[in-house]
């Protein structure tokens, strides 16, 4: 353990963690750090019925309570292109889709390794 509450530098997707739109097929493909930073709210955990504004997310509780998120609008292109390219094996792996509120953006789709390469570096 460590005594400061858990961050990283980049966030991903929650794709990548299997968070969808609570009771759709739909998965989620937001960031945590614009959802921070919106007046949108999340359910914590499968199965609660209330929710928690993503602003105040430390009062969900663990594991949210020790995260340390800070708001903004930051979106690697890198993680953009692994939702693109690994889309049909995500959607097979949770038995959701990319759809509704969960549609891959056409910008993404454009997104290049070699960008992902030159942001990377």
């Amino acid at each position: 353990g460590h005594d400061t509450d858990h961050s990283i530098q980049f966030h991903r997707p929650m794709a990548l963690a299997r968070w969808y739109y609570h009771n759709t097929e739909h998965i989620c493909i937001e960031f945590c750090t614009t959802s921070v930073s919106s007046d949108r709210s999340f359910y914590p955990h499968h199965g609660d019925v209330r929710t928690v504004p993503w602003k105040k997310y430390k009062e969900a509780g663990p594991p949210y309570s020790t995260w340390s998120i800070t708001p903004d609008h930051s979106e690697k292109l890198y993680w953009k292109w692994i939702i693109c390219t690994w889309q049909e094996e995500m959607e097979k792996k949770t038995g959701k889709k990319f759809t509704g509120p969960g549609e891959i953006p056409e910008s993404w789709k454009t997104i290049t390794k070699q960008a992902v390469l030159q942001e990377l570096q």
